[in-house]
């Protein structure tokens, strides 16, 4: 009798910890429904300017992420839920508008007779290059002796080797 008041004891304990506890598919639906931060640390706010200014200066998201002292994944997730879009495609944007700016102050300084910006800008959007090896005409004696070496040092590759001397 005592063993089975013992047994009926349990179950009712069981029977009152099972009608308090939540079931699996109970807690599947409780975190899809929480929209509240429930314990933990809150939230970190983002300044989204700051994001933008250094994003648009060429920053890396790993960067920035710790200039803010958040961790990336944070960052990444944050501009997902608040900006509705990856954070590289939101990187790609801000960073073409940086390099616009650049381009447009270099634009600006090369038109205000800054001589090295106007030979910069020249070699990269205009493709214009300087050639070391510019071709220039001689005449007279110097032709002369040019076609001199030439024709001599031509002549010792056919078989001779060795360093000779050459008198002027």
């Amino acid at each position: 009798m005592a063993a089975m008041n013992k047994k009926n004891k349990k179950n009712k304990k069981n029977k009152k910890n099972k009608k308090n506890t939540p079931d699996k598919t109970e807690w599947i639906s409780m975190k899809k429904t929480r929209s509240q931060n429930y314990g933990g640390r809150p939230p970190t706010s983002i300044n989204w300017k700051l994001v933008d200014s250094l994003l648009e200066s060429g920053c890396l998201g790993t960067h920035i992420a710790s200039r803010l002292g958040v961790l990336p994944r944070v960052l990444y997730e944050r501009c997902l839920k608040e900006k509705k879009m990856n954070f590289s495609a939101y990187q790609q944007i801000k960073r073409q508008k940086g390099d616009s700016f650049l381009h447009e102050t270099q634009y600006k300084m090369a038109l205000d007779k800054d001589r090295g910006m106007l030979i910069w800008l020249g070699k990269q959007r205009l493709g214009q290059k300087e050639d070391p090896r510019t071709e220039v005409e001689f005449g007279g004696e110097l032709k002369k002796f040019i076609d001199f070496l030439k024709n001599k040092y031509d002549d010792e590759d056919d078989g001779k080797e060795g360093n000779e001397r050459i008198d002027l």
